[in-house]
């Protein structure tokens, strides 16, 4: 077996222990993998999710909570769906697992914020928070004690689940892929956009750069020019994921950008918007 491939086996195991703990996954029935993205768009619960998203978001990527919070059957259904598939998730190529994540994070911000609403912020929900429903992460210095991000929202196996656990450690902590940060949507202002459509494996590479694409041409969210540009605050806060310094982060943004900043360039970034990204 070449090193390749034991570092790809690797990182499978790694994903599966922190999602299932140290249980091995539940066997799935003979015949049983993990669906094609054709496959799940055959299931209802997809297809009512994409029907949603295309009902409730705007094409500014604005949600209308209120308009879900009136019929939140389809977001309920296509995250019950989504844990169903979770024991399959160490079958699935790595594309799909990332597309996966993606998609379950996204939506369990929505349930997560419509649970709650009305609120102006997230930053709102996590003094409703109790310890017993935290997962505590003193130990790391996190700077929101309180975010609820560490609320816990799902079980998998023994292990319990939250959103932060989701997106660090999980989808950072196992994808080498820094354009994730344009396709997660955490619920704020100075969020990307939400997509109207889930992410999927056969496309991903597509849509993430469409979304980079997107998310820098946001004049509330990035002011480009080749000497004094200010970025997005995502750009500063996940700044090693762009590269070791800042002129890796420069160099990345160039990418998807019709400007270029120059390598000399005065990079400041713009305040967090905690405004919950509604309308």
């Amino acid at each position: 077996m070449t090193s390749r491939l034991i570092g790809n086996a690797l990182v499978i195991a790694m994903l599966m222990m922190i999602v299932v703990g140290c249980n091995p996954p539940v066997p799935s029935e003979k015949g049983t993998e993990f669906p094609s993205t054709d496959q799940m768009r055959e299931k209802g619960p997809v297809q009512a999710y994409e029907r949603m998203l295309r009902l409730r978001v705007n094409r500014q990527g604005k949600v209308h909570y209120a308009g879900i919070r009136s019929d939140s059957a389809p977001l309920t259904d296509y995250l019950a769906y989504l844990d169903e598939k979770l024991p399959l998730l160490g079958e699935a190529p790595e594309a799909a697992q990332l597309a996966f994540w993606i998609n379950y994070f996204n939506a369990a911000v929505l349930r997560l914020i419509l649970e709650h609403y009305p609120v102006v912020s997230v930053l709102e929900i996590g003094a409703a928070i109790s310890d017993v429903n935290r997962i505590n992460y003193d130990s790391l210095n996190r700077s929101h004690p309180n975010h609820p991000f560490d609320m816990v929202i799902a079980e998998a196996g023994n292990k319990k689940l939250s959103l932060r656990l989701i997106r660090d450690s999980i989808i950072r902590g196992q994808f080498n892929e820094p354009r994730v940060h344009f396709a997660l949507v955490d619920g704020t202002a100075s969020s990307p956009r939400l997509r109207r459509q889930i992410y999927v494996s056969e496309n991903l590479g597509n849509q993430l750069d469409a979304a980079a694409k997107e998310f820098f041409g946001q004049a509330e969210k990035n002011v480009l020019n080749p000497t004094n540009p200010k970025l997005s605050p995502l750009m500063r806060k996940y700044r090693p994921d762009f590269g070791p310094d800042e002129g890796s982060t420069v160099d990345f943004v160039n990418q998807y950008i019709p400007i270029r900043i120059r390598p000399d360039a005065e990079v400041t970034y713009l305040d967090f918007d905690w405004r919950l990204n509604g309308y």
